[in-house]
């Protein structure tokens, strides 16, 4: 998925890739370098190819950096943040996380 992603920026690293209201809207090379920060700081804690990580977060262009970030790492498990604790402990040995 990053390469997709870094593919469609070496095209068009200027397009906008993510918006949000009130928010300056960040475009495909901005994303690139965001996501690529992410995945390094995740690999720093062994996470990585193979590895399921659990995901908690808002609506918001942190949580959908996060989310891609997380994908085109490894595997994303994406949980609801109105979840309740039990939900979220049963979702996460339902995705193995």
């Amino acid at each position: 998925m990053l390469q997709a992603l870094v593919d469609l920026a070496n095209k068009q690293g200027d397009a906008p890739a993510l918006f949000a209201p009130g928010r300056k809207t960040l475009d495909r090379a901005a994303l690139i370098e965001a996501l690529q920060i992410e995945i390094k700081w995740m690999r720093s804690f062994g996470l990585g190819r193979g590895k399921r990580v659990a995901v908690v977060a808002p609506p918001g262009v942190e949580t959908a950096i996060a989310l891609l970030a997380t994908a085109s790492n490894g595997v994303c498990v994406p949980l609801n943040p109105a979840a309740t604790g039990d939900e979220c402990f049963r979702f996460m040995q339902e995705g193995r996380v």
